[in-house]
């Protein structure tokens, strides 16, 4: 009677839970509005598509479905999947099973002289049984766990999320790279062949009394610096190539062709929003949050680990001498039982406190992926804005030093100075002709860099679609 009133009062109070308490946003660092900011602009939801390319819009649909990273990420969410549904289990009773056979041989003597013989007696004896176990969830610790795990699982796809955008990242800087490298080798080459001629010129001039030797010999040492700038060009290009089979999942000696040789044209900057945006744009911010709300329903579940456990067992059991009258014996059972800790040392305690420690750790990570989050845009809206305005100004400067090579050059033909300001205004010139194309190269990767550091929410379209597709 009395285990009974207490299952009564654990069953009354059992529905108290240890919930753990929720979190705002309000302690976070986050500013109204980023330094540069533009309400008016907007932006594709697959970031990459901005680039008019279709070359690379193909290289990023097959990096989504082939890359390797990305395979590795979806294994350990179907791990996590597979953690959340143990977990679901537990809320359910279970079931087993025992199925037992015996033979027993008893030798029995039949009398006492040396003619008498050894009996044996064959007995057989079946067992089934059926047990099933409940754990009532008093004090919703189980409950606690589940929640805990789901939210694990959702962390989890966040990561694959996070890998899937860093992918579309690397695929799209990797093939801007390329672009710079063609058009590298293509103005470089282009270099080489004005090099050539104004060489041959030269060496005309020269045979006819008209330049000296010296001058000659420049040139030729400003065409070996040229060519010398070519190897390393045709090295990396293959190299580059290489990464984007690597990317995709191929072998780095696929075939694959490139027909984009010049840069695409960017429209405005895209809409980048409020800094609060970030927390739900970014994989990683909202897969850090998920984490510390996992963090917070462990502690939940460590408390209620110091509370009683109430379980509760029955069972069916069938003995027989014979198959056919197994189940014309049998007992059944119903029992349940309250346990709960009396003393552990102190290792209940110590969990609660270990798992309040990872919620304070996780609540410092989760700030600290915000900031960061924050930084990238600032950052890479201050470096655009002041990336355009330098190449800009290099361009200027690259106008400016092709006037003075052309005036160099006149000046030189009519007798008015020797070869060494030509030749330094061509040296000056070409490199800045280099100079440019790097330049806006780097204005390109700082854009990818903006769209990575927004985040997005295409990565799921992306997925479902993938998944349908297989």
């Amino acid at each position: 009677m009395l285990a009974t009133s207490l299952i009564l009062v654990l069953l009354f109070t059992g529905c108290a839970r240890f919930s753990p308490t929720s979190r705002s946003s309000e302690d976070l660092i986050l500013p109204d509005s980023y330094t540069l900011y533009d309400a008016n602009q907007t932006s594709p939801a697959r970031w990459w598509t901005e680039f008019n390319s279709n070359e690379l819009n193909e290289l990023v649909d097959e990096s989504i479905s082939g890359n390797f990273s990305i395979q590795q990420a979806m294994a350990r969410m179907d791990q996590a999947m597979a953690i959340a549904r143990q977990n679901r289990s537990t809320l359910f009773p279970t079931i087993d099973y025992g199925v037992d056979a015996e033979l027993r041989s008893t030798h029995r003597d039949e009398g006492f002289s040396a003619s008498s013989r050894m009996q044996t007696l064959n007995t057989e004896s079946y067992g089934l049984g059926i047990a099933s176990s409940y754990e009532v969830d008093l004090w919703k610790r189980l409950h606690a766990n589940r929640q805990s795990a789901n939210l694990n699982l959702e962390a989890t796809k966040e990561d694959l999320y996070a890998v899937m955008h860093s992918i579309a990242g690397q695929v799209s800087l990797t093939w801007l790279d390329l672009l710079e490298v063609h058009q590298l080798i293509a103005v470089t080459q282009a270099q080489l062949k004005a090099n050539q001629t104004t060489l041959d010129l030269m060496e005309l001039r020269f045979r006819k009394g008209r330049a000296s030797a010296l001058d000659v010999f420049q040139q030729r040492q400003v065409i070996a610096r040229t060519e010398s700038i070519l190897p390393p060009l045709f090295a990396q290009k293959k190299v580059l190539v290489h990464e984007l089979n690597l990317l995709s999942g191929k072998a780095p000696d696929h075939k694959r062709v490139f027909n984009a040789l010049t840069y695409p044209t960017l429209d405005a900057l895209p809409a980048y929003g409020v800094p609060m945006d970030l927390l739900a744009n970014r994989p990683d911010i909202r897969a850090s949050g998920l984490r510390l709300q996992s963090a917070d329903w462990q502690v939940s579940a460590a408390r209620t680990d110091r509370l009683p456990f109430l379980r509760i067992t029955s069972g069916f059991s069938f003995n027989g001498d014979d198959v056919d009258v197994l189940f014309d014996n049998w007992i059944a059972t119903l029992s349940s039982s309250v346990t709960g800790p009396i003393f552990d040392a102190g290792r209940r305690k110590a969990e609660v406190q270990r798992t309040r420690a990872v919620v304070d750790e996780r609540l410092n990570a989760y700030r600290q992926t915000v900031l960061i989050a924050l930084t990238d845009v600032e950052n890479s809206l201050t470096r655009t804005v002041h990336q355009e305005e330098y190449i800009e100004s290099l361009t200027k400067q690259f106008n400016a030093a092709k006037q003075t090579y052309t005036e160099a050059q006149n000046r030189y033909q009519k007798g008015l100075n020797d070869y060494l300001p030509v030749l330094t205004a061509l040296t000056n010139s070409q490199n800045l002709e280099r100079d440019v194309i790097a330049a806006e190269h780097d204005l390109l990767a700082l854009r990818v860099g903006l769209h990575l550091a927004l985040g997005g929410t295409w990565m799921e379209s992306s997925l479902t679609a993938e998944s349908k597709e297989h």
